[in-house]
């Protein structure tokens, strides 16, 4: 009896988080279509393209279409939702990010050291160069070179041909100016 007596007031509170949640969803929704369609209509009344019958331009009939106005029942819940979207936007301290600290990079695939023996093959470093060259045309400033361990331990087989590769693939990848994340 206690548990049921617990799982039905869970439920209660999950019908009225469930509505509150509702709500707030709706008047987003509300709020970005009202957004949407005025940015709409703002772009249509700019270019010219809402025009009467006659062709002349109506703003009248562009307001008429539009209807930006927040609905009298949701009113109370659009004004509340307003002040905590203000509330919020007045907490967060204005910070100015640098685009230089950003590199944009991505992996390059090629030279994922996964990839074992198969890097040794005689068309890989060609392809390695094909690759770098079609991210730095994208504007790619910097890749990643996945390289798992053991590949680079002295013990490990081919080692050495390892490390020569990579090192191959470095230097092809800053003759470019870019930037490399082992």
């Amino acid at each position: 009896m206690h548990l049921k007596r617990q799982c039905s007031e869970y439920s209660l509170g999950n019908a009225n988080t469930a509505k509150h949640l509702t709500t707030i969803i709706l008047l987003f929704c509300l709020v970005m279509s009202s957004y949407f369609i005025s940015s709409v209509a703002a772009s249509q009344i700019v270019s010219g393209s809402i025009s009467s019958s006659d062709g002349s331009n109506s703003f009248g009939s562009a307001v008429q279409e539009y209807d930006l106005s927040i609905p009298s029942k949701y009113q109370g819940e659009y004004t509340a939702l307003q002040g905590i979207l203000d509330t919020f936007n007045s907490s967060l301290v204005p910070y100015s990010i640098s685009m230089n600290r950003f590199v944009f990079a991505t992996e390059l695939l090629p030279a994922n050291g996964n990839r074992g023996p198969a890097l040794f093959q005689s068309n890989n470093l060609a392809s390695v160069a094909t690759n770098l060259n079609a991210l730095q045309a994208m504007g790619v400033q910097g890749v990643t070179i996945a390289i798992g361990y053991p590949l680079l331990d002295p013990t490990f087989p081919n080692s050495a041909q390892y490390l020569s590769y990579f090192e191959q693939v470095v230097s092809m990848v800053h003759a470019r100016g870019m930037k490399v994340l082992i």
